[in-house]
């Protein structure tokens, strides 16, 4: 899960659902000043896909229990061995759908460990230093795993590093929309944003417009307004009795789809 504190509530949104807002993002990818992806499905497959295995876990979600506070426990906070077991099965779960799309997908999972290969200082899973040696034995699994797949079909690695950039694109920009305050306004830059194969990376500045409205400049959609449209689920704070009690008014809780409209800055 996702979680983002909105002062009185929690906001939550499960992580197939993010997934599904990254195949999206990188569906809509490519205009005149960026190049559309050479192998869109493939990165589209791996961008909806790419947080598949967290279904799991999600169908008895628990809260974060060191503060007290009732927060539902967020991604980034949950157990290593968890993250470890579900990344396995999504890559091979994606591998068995299109190849491609799980040589990214595994890079994204190896990235997340390795500061998305140096492109995301700041990120880091909250308790990865406590299983370091099955974090590296994760990482150089991966690496193998996927480089062995992309020579054996014939992927440069020019374009897959920027098929990566593109992934890790998409889920940092449904990050900002699960993250931030998009009523209220949060400015933020996201990058490195590839222009395409052999071009330059952009920063993508973002700032606000309207409540659920923002706008990105330099802009890399092909229409001038993108809609893209987020699930989500609100809770009002409280304490969970159990995880038991937290799992099942999660399962009920009804999912707002809150439209979120995104505008050519350059057009300001």
């Amino acid at each position: 899960m996702i979680v983002r504190d909105q002062g009185e509530s929690w906001q939550v949104v499960a992580q197939p659902d993010h997934g599904d807002v990254c195949g999206e993002i990188a569906r809509a990818w490519g205009n005149d000043a960026f190049e559309a992806p050479r192998a869109r499905a493939s990165l589209a497959t791996a961008a909806r896909r790419h947080d598949d295995g967290w279904a799991i876990w999600e169908r008895e979600p628990d809260v974060d229990h060191r503060n007290g506070d009732g927060r539902p426990l967020n991604v980034f906070d949950i157990g290593i061995g968890v993250h470890l077991a579900f990344f396995r099965a999504m890559v091979e779960a994606v591998s068995d759908e299109d190849r491609y799309a799980g040589v990214l997908a595994s890079m994204h999972a190896a990235g997340l460990y390795t500061n998305r290969y140096g492109t995301d200082p700041s990120l880091k899973m909250t308790f990865e230093d406590t299983r370091r040696e099955q974090v590296d034995r994760f990482v150089e699994e991966r690496n193998a795993a996927h480089d062995a797949v992309a020579a054996e079909l014939g992927v440069a690695d020019d374009q897959r590093w920027v098929d990566y950039k593109l992934l890790q694109v998409c889920d940092r920009l449904c990050l900002y929309f699960c993250l931030n305050d998009l009523v209220g306004g949060t400015e933020a830059a996201l990058g490195p944003a590839p222009t395409g194969y052999g071009g330059e990376d952009a920063a993508l500045r973002i700032r606000p417009v309207d409540a659920w409205k923002i706008s990105i400049d330099p802009y890399p959609f092909a229409e001038p307004v993108t809609t893209f449209t987020l699930p989500r689920r609100v809770f009002p704070k409280r304490q969970w009795a159990s995880r038991t009690e937290f799992a099942q008014a999660y399962r009920e809780a009804p999912v707002e789809m809150r439209a979120i409209e995104v505008h050519d800055g350059g057009r300001a």
